[in-house]
């Protein structure tokens, strides 16, 4: 197997995952294990989803999970190092081909949205 190239400069700097959104059809019974069983701690929640972190985390959550009608792991979001590399992520996509959106979602920052080649957001 060949080994994969690394890119030493990347057009756009991400330093780590950020979150994941799961869709979940039991918002109850998936808050109840996330919080009880795994140890997380609950930063929000309305009638259509729980906004969760771990205790040392620093942003406001980790994992939403949503109220959904078939489970799915619905987005992946990654921190980049500053606003500027949204920017750069934005004209990097726009240079390829593949598209992409601002938009607004709740308790977070400026956000820069793009679906991958294999569907996932």
């Amino acid at each position: 197997m060949p080994v994969p190239q690394h890119i030493f400069e990347p057009p756009f700097n991400i330093i780590r995952s950020s979150h994941v959104v799961l869709d979940v059809t039991d918002l109850k019974l998936s808050r109840e294990f996330y919080e009880s069983t795994v140890g997380l701690h609950v930063e929000d929640a309305d009638e259509n989803a729980v906004y969760l972190r771990a205790a040392e985390e620093h942003q406001h959550h980790s994992l939403v999970l949503r109220k959904a009608a078939a489970p799915a792991c619905a987005r992946l979001g990654f921190k980049v190092g500053n606003d500027g590399d949204l920017d750069k992520a934005a004209a990097f996509l726009s240079e390829n081909g593949l598209g992409y959106a601002f938009v607004d979602q709740p308790f977070q920052g400026r956000t820069l949205q793009f679906t991958d080649p294999f569907g996932f957001q």
